[in-house]
């Protein structure tokens, strides 16, 4: 797919849309549709079904389809479409958003070529009549740096997603985008979050079971922190993630002791692997993420965060 205004042609740098879909051929169509509306469209749209059942029919204006025999996950999924493709940004969506913005590419695509070694720019999730929903990278009105994005919908740096090697497949899905910014940001790929570049999350029932959700983040926070944690900071970091997910748990009102124990025998199950792929990010990352996701924020990522605002007025 190229860009529809000829006079943009050659000038836009490409961009890789690629989705991990699963059993909602009618959704995928939705957003496949949405990507044909942009002002500035994906160079390549990258599908991969990740084991529906039926399998997904063939859809128009789709560059590469891939086909799993069973499902592998979001970050596997992901990783097989960001190998197949080429171009300077990927733009990760769910299968059940939307681009309702005809902008919102363009605009992206401006932002990120005014900042220097960028990581990713996280969008805001609205719902269909246009209001935020609960989960967002951060909150506000503003442009600044983030500590995360969401997979239902950014922009990312190939070459940030090179270096840091892609989303960590043991995770499979849920918290995978946390674990990916610490090593961009270990890579000093600075993450942003700008609330004006909204898409529309349908959030589809199908394959969310909330208290699945739950437990894999569990799970996962727990695999991150072995994998990605100095090793004297393992303990303190475990015992923290336990108090947040049982925060989390009365919250959600899914505080159920057996999800406890499953993620502990996932954890056990998995370590040799973990330990496998540990590669330890650096004390001063795991201080910035920190920082960025609370009120004080260290100087210098204000400091950051005021000159990417002042870079990007234009856009």
């Amino acid at each position: 797919m190229t860009d529809r205004n000829p006079d943009h042609q050659g000038v836009a740098p490409s961009v890789s849309a690629v989705i991990a879909a699963r059993n909602r051929p009618e959704r995928l169509r939705v957003m496949l549709q949405s990507l044909h509306n942009q002002e500035t469209r994906p160079t390549e749209v990258i599908v991969v079904d990740d084991g529906s059942d039926p399998p997904l029919p063939t859809f128009d204006g789709v560059t590469i389809q891939v086909r799993l025999d069973a499902p592998v996950g979001a970050c596997r999924a992901r990783n097989i479409g960001l190998a197949r493709s080429s171009c300077k940004y990927v733009l990760f969506a769910d299968d059940d958003a939307e681009l309702v913005d005809p902008s919102l590419l363009r605009r992206s695509i401006q932002l990120a070529e005014r900042i220097d070694k960028l990581g990713a720019i996280a969008f805001r999730q609205v719902d269909a009549e246009g209001k935020p929903q609960w989960m967002q990278p951060l909150p506000g009105e503003q442009l600044r740096l983030a500590p995360t994005f969401y997979a239902y919908g950014a922009l990312l740096s190939r070459e940030a997603l090179q270096v840091a090697g892609g989303f960590f497949e043991p995770l499979e899905y849920y918290y995978e985008e946390n674990e990916l910014c610490m090593r961009l940001m270990d890579h000093e790929f600075p993450v942003l979050y700008d609330p004006s570049l909204e898409i529309v999350h349908h959030a589809d029932a199908r394959g969310r079971n909330y208290r699945i959700i739950h437990r894999l983040v569990w799970r996962n926070t727990m695999f991150t922190v072995v994998a990605r944690f100095p090793l004297w900071l393992v303990p303190g970091a475990l015992a923290i993630a336990l108090g947040r997910w049982v925060w989390l748990a009365l919250q959600w009102r899914e505080l159920h002791g057996s999800d406890f124990w499953w993620g502990c025998v996932e954890l056990t199950a998995k370590l040799p692997e973990l330990l496998r792929q540990r590669a330890p990010i650096r004390v001063a990352t795991i201080r910035r993420v920190r920082s960025l996701r609370s009120k004080v924020v260290l100087p210098e990522l204000t400091a950051l965060s005021e000159s990417v605002v002042g870079t990007s007025a234009s856009v």
